[in-house]
């Protein structure tokens, strides 16, 4: 039913590449996670912790590079005096970096603009030239309703290495070794409209199954048009055991947002 609803969405839906360099070891981890472009543009839509990253990132490099200094130059016998300084441990993130992957070929500046309190944000360029995508969505009219079939895409179990440490400057950088990102597109129905913190209906829940990496991705109708974006899930405790629920924020809210910061796109006719 979905095959060539997700062909179509394959043409705006993008990954969104992030690493994190952990203090033990000097472990790194490469995760991923989705991002929808709007428009010729280059304008995407996305998450707003997906968004945070990109500040995060640039703090997380002038921080930490010179701390690693301090420890690997310092001596045995005061290294923890260091990690307690700076309260350092294990599992510390001490190292962060991230790709936007095949939306334009030099971005420029980029612009972030969060929702008053959901988790959704646009991301935007000073730089509209070289965009690279080539087809973009189109927004469902009305909002889904009860037991209308959907499906969810997005980005999950990451198959790449973009990301290693560089011990001489003591900071995580991009290397693209290998590049792989498999889409995970999951089926389901629209269970319930649930209310927000200021009692709005901005938000559903699914039975689709929600994989780490879907945040930001879009939610499709059976004629491809967007219906919501993918936020993540809640955990309910059953009889049965936990039970994962799809949550996803509302085409209705999401237009909304849109239009309230003059962003160009597309709506079923």
């Amino acid at each position: 039913m979905y095959k060539k609803v997700l062909a179509k969405a394959l043409d705006y839906t993008r990954p969104f590449l992030i690493g994190r360099l952990f203090y033990e070891d000097r472990l790194v981890s490469n995760d991923i996670s989705t991002m929808i472009v709007l428009n010729k543009n280059g304008d995407i839509l996305t998450t707003a912790h997906n968004a945070d990253i990109f500040f995060a990132t640039n703090d997380y490099n002038e921080t930490y590079p010179p701390i690693l200094k301090e420890i690997s130059e310092a001596k045995p016998r005061n290294v923890r005096k260091i990690e307690e300084k700076y309260g350092i441990k294990k599992d510390t993130i001490v190292g962060l970096q991230n790709i936007i992957v095949d939306i334009a070929n030099n971005i420029g500046k980029i612009n972030i603009i969060k929702h008053k309190y959901l988790d959704l944000a646009l991301v935007t360029f000073t730089n509209k030239e070289d965009i690279l995508v080539k087809g973009y969505p189109t927004f469902a009219k009305n909002s889904v309703v009860p037991g209308e079939s959907i499906c969810t895409l997005g980005f999950a179990f990451p198959e790449y290495r973009a990301f290693k440490y560089d011990e001489e400057n003591f900071k995580l950088i991009s290397n693209y070794e290998f590049m792989n990102f498999p889409i995970f597109p999951t089926e389901g129905i629209m269970c319930r409209n649930i209310a927000d913190k200021e009692n709005n209906i901005s938000m559903f829940e699914m039975s689709n199954l929600i994989i780490s990496g879907q945040e930001g991705g879009p939610v499709l109708d059976t004629k491809g048009n967007i219906k919501g974006m993918i936020i993540g899930h809640r955990i309910v405790n059953d009889v049965g055991g936990p039970i994962k629920i799809g949550i996803a924020i509302n085409t209705t809210t999401i237009r909304e947002f849109l239009d309230e910061n003059n962003i160009e796109y597309e709506v079923e006719k």
